[in-house]
């Protein structure tokens, strides 16, 4: 991989980039992370040894099967000699309850545009709201909360090692 050539200044000779070199160079080299949400770049980060996060805040689905698949894989590189994962997840905390149910609804409101290619400006949070959703709304509604971990701090700070331990990609 070009990019872990280039930060350990370690090219294969006879290639292109054999006289290239990183500037300012440094005694150590920070882990390259790959980011998967189906998988495919899982396979890729095990091959060149790098680490890998999961997009858990794109699909909420796969991802134990997705890092086993990593670890299985993995084969130590220059910079990494033992497969790290991690995920990403949207989270919100805030000690008011009403605070954190306003922004799970604007959320709600602002995936659902996404996935709709709308980057409409979003409308007050009272018409948001206000908003009925279809029943093909409320599923995708209810698959995007999947994708969060929100609430008091206090309940965000258990949910998150919980959605991890559940995941196995941490030891708690």
């Amino acid at each position: 991989m070009d990019l872990q050539h280039f930060l350990t200044d370690n090219a294969p000779e006879g290639t292109l980039y054999e006289k290239v070199k990183a500037m300012p160079q440094a005694e150590t080299c920070p882990p390259i992370w790959l980011l998967t949400s189906s998988g495919g770049s899982a396979s890729v980060a095990a091959h060149f040894g790098t680490a890998l996060s999961f997009a858990h805040f794109i699909n909420p689905s796969g991802g134990p099967e997705v890092v086993h698949q990593y670890r299985e894989g993995f084969r130590p590189s220059e910079t990494l000699s033992a497969p790290l994962a991690n995920f990403g997840i949207f989270a919100f905390a805030s000690e008011s309850p009403e605070t954190v149910d306003r922004w799970q609804t604007i959320m709600d409101y602002r995936l659902l545009q996404i996935e709709r290619g709308s980057d409409r400006a979003l409308p007050s949070y009272e018409e948001i709201r206000a908003q009925e959703y279809m029943p093909d709304e409320q599923l995708r509604v209810n698959y995007n909360r999947r994708r969060m971990v929100c609430g008091s701090p206090e309940e965000v700070k258990r949910s998150s090692p919980l959605c991890a331990v559940s995941m196995k990609w941490m030891k708690w």
